[in-house]
């Protein structure tokens, strides 16, 4: 017995070896994979993953992908991968107790495990087939070009300005021109279009010398549910370049504001492309940009007839015989047709494959079906066999039984005793054997010790330790809300005395800027009304006003902004800057000036680019570590009260918009001291005064004013401006002469 089982264990190794071999020559595998990673892995986990099968997983890795059809002899391999797996993971008792398995049990097992491995395949390849297609991107669009986009915009707005559609005097013509402008400032009006005008230094000598052919189509564009019309541009893209535009459509005989009633129209615009120069606010540098200009128009148009026969034209006038314009082909467009054919075969392709696999997997299910099935049947004739064979074995047990009892019936009695000695022998060999497996009486055996398993512990049974979960928060507000306009307030309030209104400089056409009102301490004053231009704005309860600059406003300085309830008061000034290009995401704030000196707890102001012109958006922050409290801002300026804790001396300052930080700018903190000069000066001795400088050495200009002049008299005036020295020391000082006994207030300030 132990002689077969040694011989039993040197067969399975040999067998293990042999498999493993197989797999790892080149051109030979134990199991056919697909080229996706998955059904690989699937085909990894069925042939086993014990350290017997290291040779077999290499061999795996390193084949090249082959056919996923299977044969009879890849079944035989993949039943020889299953077995070895099975017996390299026992010992001896195992290995004995598998060579012990009914033969029925064992023809089972080997049935079922070829086609147990590739059952996932089928799943994993119609998986990944059906993502394939899911897998590659959308048709190329086509973009048209950005210059192109905003010479129109300039085209559309001269149109908007003619004053020779002004003076056509045929009502259906003019109703056709107007149509015709509008459905051009519509189509432009598409947030999609991206326009950009400005050409580099680089760029330049190209269009001097050479053209590119743009063109653009707008597909319908609604103007309302009776009138549709479409348009399409062409433009030499160059110096003096041509622009040409065609817009057809059809207004269904609908009565226009004028009275005219128009059915289809054409409308072609003439212009040209020209180049100027200007100045850059976003790059602070001289730039070259496109400009479009407007050389002429010709519009033809239907007139309906009217009364009776309107009926039957608007009958033969349908909305789905208006032409839908298209773009000239250009060498972009031609580039655009070859893309879009592509991506078209290549969805084509993808398409053929995944029927493909989808057909070969369902013929690999259905063939390991049958074979499945056919194994059931001959699982089900050899069970019944083995039934039959033994019923019939105990039916002759029985038999064999009764002739035994009979036999020793007939015995005489002192032979009795023999049969019950061989029977209790024959139990003392059994009980003797290693492999017995009857088990002793219950009164000689110990009693086991009991072991709880904690996972049988209901959650109430164990001690756990809570912690109690913090408190809920608020949720945050969001920075970048929309505008909202602000509602009319209930009731305002007069300005006091010495209220100001406080204001950037410069601000940006199509963005917001922060206005406030403020006594001298910069407190704000709610309920002020302010005026914009003679529109009327009301502060909120901390002082400031939020005011959208139009997008039409005038270059220059040409926002004018007071007190309404002092409309005899100088309105103040706010320089208008109109941009060039206006970017589409959040840039990076940029400081390019700050103010060079400043009081601690005094007045900044930031010169640069990108910033909110919501103050509250902006965050000034001081030596990486201080807020100051912006009090106005615009996108290119922002004025701040800074700290009252920074000493004197050099300080850097950066600005931080929706989640981005700028570049840092220097500047002075600024302390004014004034003491008697002189260290042995008595006090009621004084004849001089020093203001000293502290935290600069730069020429500051200083405001002195003497609040007790019956005390003290300052030989130069009671109140003067003076200019400092410069320097390291940085003082100016003054003769005075003490009248009497007392204390004295000299105050000094940055003027």
């Amino acid at each position: 017995m132990r002689n077969q089982r040694v011989l039993l264990a040197l067969l399975s190794c040999l067998s293990l070896t042999a498999v493993g071999a197989a797999s790892a020559a080149p051109g030979k595998s134990a199991v056919r994979v697909s080229t996706t990673g998955g059904f690989k892995q699937a085909s990894l986990r069925s042939a086993g993953s014990g350290s017997n099968n290291k040779k077999l997983v290499a061999g795996l890795f390193k084949k090249k992908p082959v056919e996923k059809s299977t044969d009879k002899d890849d079944e035989k391999e993949k039943s020889q991968v299953a077995a070895p797996s099975e017996t390299s993971k026992g010992d001896d008792e195992s290995k004995s107790a598998e060579s012990d398995k009914p033969a029925a049990d064992q023809k089972k097992e080997k049935a079922a495990a070829p086609a147990a491995a590739p059952a996932t395949a089928p799943v994993v390849e119609a998986s990944s087939a059906a993502a394939a297609p899911a897998q590659a991107d959308e048709p190329p669009p086509l973009v048209p070009d950005s210059a192109l986009i905003s010479v129109l915009k300039d085209l559309s707005r001269a149109l908007m300005e003619s004053e020779e559609i002004e003076k056509i005097e045929d009502g259906c013509q003019k109703t056709a021109a107007d149509t015709a402008r509008l459905a051009l400032a519509k189509a432009l009006s598409n947030a999609q279009l991206s326009s950009n005008r400005i050409v580099t230094m680089k760029e330049r000598p190209k269009f001097e010398s050479s053209m590119t052919a743009e063109a653009w189509d707008s597909g319908e564009i609604t103007l309302s549910p009776k009138c549709h019309a479409s348009l399409n541009a062409v433009w030499a893209k160059k110096l003096d370049g041509l622009l040409n535009v065609s817009i057809a459509g059809n207004c269904g005989c609908s009565a226009a504001p004028n009275g005219s009633k128009l059915g289809e129209f054409v409308f072609v615009a003439s212009g040209k492309s020209t180049m100027d120069k200007g100045f850059d606010i976003q790059s602070q540098s001289d730039v070259n940009f496109w400009l479009g200009k407007l050389n002429g128009f010709t519009v033809d148009g239907t007139c309906c007839v009217p009364a009776e026969a309107a009926g039957e034209a608007q009958k033969t006038s349908s909305q789905n015989s208006t032409l839908v314009l298209k773009a000239v082909l250009t060498e972009k467009g031609i580039e655009h047709l070859a893309l879009t054919k592509q991506f078209k075969e290549q969805q084509r392709q993808l398409a053929l494959k995944a029927e493909e696999e989808r057909k070969l997997s369902e013929q690999k299910a259905k063939d390991e079906a049958d074979q499945l099935a056919k194994a059931e049947a001959e699982d089900k004739v050899k069970a019944e066999a083995e039934a039959e064979a033994k019923e019939r074995s105990e039916a002759e047990a029985k038999e064999k039984g009764k002739s035994d009892k009979e036999k020793v019936a007939k015995q005489p009695e002192g032979s009795e005793k023999a049969p019950a000695a061989a029977a209790a022998a024959a139990t003392e060999s059994a009980a003797s054997k290693p492999g017995s497996s009857n088990p002793p009486e219950p009164s000689s055996m110990p009693s086991p010790a009991v072991v709880e398993d904690p996972r049988s512990h209901k959650l109430g049974d164990l001690a756990m330790t809570s912690v109690s979960p913090a408190p809920a928060l608020p949720p945050a507000v969001s920075s970048t809300r929309g505008w909202d306009s602000p509602a009319p307030s209930p009731a305002t309030r007069v300005p006091s005395s010495s209220a100001q209104v406080l204001l950037p400089e410069k601000a940006v056409a199509g963005q917001f800027l922060t206005a406030a009102v403020m006594n001298p301490n910069h407190a704000g004053e709610p309920l002020v009304e302010l005026s914009f231009n003679g529109a009327t704005l009301a502060t909120s309860q901390d002082g400031k006003a939020l005011y959208m600059v139009p997008d039409d406003a005038i270059p220059g300085p040409t926002l004018q902004v007071g007190l309404a309830a002092r409309p005899e008061q100088q309105a103040a000034t706010v320089q208008i800057l109109q941009p060039l290009a206006v970017p589409t995401g959040p840039q990076i704030p940029r400081v390019d000036r700050v103010s060079q000196l400043a009081e601690s707890g005094g007045e900044i102001v930031i010169d640069g680019h990108s910033f909110d012109g919501v103050a509250d958006r902006n965050r000034v922050i001081v030596d990486g570590t201080y807020d100051a409290h912006v009090l106005v801002a615009s996108p290119v300026q922002l004025k701040a009260d800074l700290p009252g804790n920074l000493i004197p001396g050099s300080h850097s300052v950066s600005v931080s918009t929706a989640g981005l930080r700028s570049n840092p700018g220097q500047f002075e903190v600024v302390a004014l001291e004034i003491r008697p000069f002189g260290k042995e000066t008595a006090k009621d001795d004084i004849n001089r005064l020093a203001v000293r400088v502290l935290g600069t050495s730069q020429i500051v200009r200083v405001h002195v004013k003497n609040f007790t002049p019956e005390v003290l008299k300052i030989g130069r005036g009671d109140e003067l401006v003076l200019n400092s020295p410069g320097g390291t020391n940085n003082q100016i000082v003054l003769a005075v002469q003490r009248l009497r006994k007392g204390s004295y207030h000299v105050d000094a300030k940055l003027e």
